[in-house]
């Protein structure tokens, strides 16, 4: 879960220094939270089915966040 809080600051750096736009910002924003919230609910609930939320979410996760990286540089 420490990772994933991590995570979100993180991945916004792209936007303050410049490299990408608000729109690719707010959708990592979103993804990252997501992400962040399936984590929680893995902390919190610790069995089979939290854990491949968690691992779908992660496979889901940097696809979604490359992409609008890319498209909002195009």
């Amino acid at each position: 879960m420490i990772y994933s809080i991590i995570l979100i600051p993180t991945s916004l750096l792209f936007y303050f220094m410049g490299v990408t736009g608000l729109v690719s910002t707010i959708i990592v924003g979103i993804t990252g939270l997501l992400y962040l919230l399936a984590s929680i609910q893995l902390y919190i609930k610790c069995n089979r089915k939290a854990a491949l939320q968690l691992m779908f979410a992660s496979f889901f996760y940097l696809p979604i966040v490359l992409i609008a990286i890319c498209a909002d540089k195009l």
